[in-house]
């Protein structure tokens, strides 16, 4: 993300320039289109966007972890390495 080159902006009181790494623990992501990559598994969908969400301090397992506990809780285990654009639905 690009820094602010003046001015101040606030989310929930939280100052945007000082404090992004508390206001990303509020923020998710609602994309407005499909948002599959079409070469990448159901699995490393989950891992990319673990990357763009997750706590910095969770370590590879746990992040591991959290994916296969996603993929048994979502039923997709037995799809985890099928591409996304081979999906239906």
């Amino acid at each position: 993300m690009l820094g602010a080159t003046r001015g101040n902006s606030t989310i929930y009181g939280l100052d945007v320039n000082t404090e992004m790494k508390e206001i990303r623990k509020m923020m998710g992501i609602c994309p407005q289109h499909n948002i599959l990559f079409p070469k990448l598994t159901v699995r490393e969908h989950l891992s990319i966007f673990s990357d763009f969400k997750r706590n910095k301090s969770m370590s590879k397992k746990e992040v591991e972890e959290d994916i296969e506990n996603l993929l048994i809780d979502l039923n997709l285990k037995a799809k985890e390495n099928m591409i996304s654009k081979n999906l239906s639905g």
